[in-house]
């Protein structure tokens, strides 16, 4: 969206938060936070100075911001490095100060952007299910996107599959996995693998080569 809701056009449908049109709305007003892949902390501050940060510009009172930070670091369990600056983290532990300044601002939508890809493979593991669990305390919905398959589906109730400008398949992982609705989505969603064999069907029977397999289909 762009810096002003002059700038938000929609092509078809709304985009509605909290059932107000969100291109009638000016962005500070969306209440949307974002996660990004390089957290977007400030160096030169404490864990403790960047959660407040986003409250102090908006006039919070001195108690509500302590109050906050204190309820989300307790919550990503982050109380004992409040007072370390980026530099002396961990990058689970920078991830998780990003989502404090996220979560003091109550939003009504959490926007992670590949939140996890500069993670090392072990720590990438542990933190999809991790990442769901302040989202999940605060009732907030969240929109997650990533480009590995297994990052999208672990964490995820429903899924979207783009391809091309289109939108190839929408539902919950198990779903999109069984009945993947078209060969780009299969191969996105591959863990585990999915078979894909070049075949013709022919009154209930799949031919492939010299092969001929009977099948039962299911309900699309």
């Amino acid at each position: 969206m762009g810096a002003s809701n002059a700038s938000v056009q929609v092509a078809e449908g709304d985009i509605r938060i909290d059932g107000r049109r969100a291109d009638e709305m000016e962005p500070a007003d969306r209440n949307i936070v974002a996660v990004f892949q390089n957290y977007a902390l400030c160096l030169h501050m404490t864990a403790r100075g960047d959660i407040a940060y986003g409250l102090k510009n908006r006039g919070a009172p001195k108690d509500a911001i302590a109050r906050n930070g204190a309820e989300a670091a307790a919550m990503l369990q982050i109380e004992a490095f409040l007072d370390r600056k980026p530099s002396q983290l961990s990058g689970g532990q920078r991830q998780r100060v990003a989502m404090g300044l996220c979560i003091v601002r109550d939003p009504s939508i959490f926007l992670f952007d590949e939140p996890l890809s500069n993670l090392d493979a072990k720590l990438r593991t542990r933190m999809r299910l991790e990442i769901r669990t302040p989202q999940r305390r605060l009732g907030v919905s969240a929109i997650h996107v990533a480009r590995d398959q297994v990052e999208a589906m672990t964490p995820a109730d429903r899924i979207v599959v783009p391809n091309g400008g289109e939108v190839d398949r929408i539902g919950a992982p198990a779903e999109v996995h069984a009945r993947p609705a078209s060969t780009f989505v299969a191969g996105f969603t591959d863990a585990p693998a999915t078979n894909l064999i070049d075949g013709v069907l022919e009154g209930g029977a799949l031919r492939t080569g010299d092969v001929s397999m009977a099948l039962t289909l299911g309900a699309p």
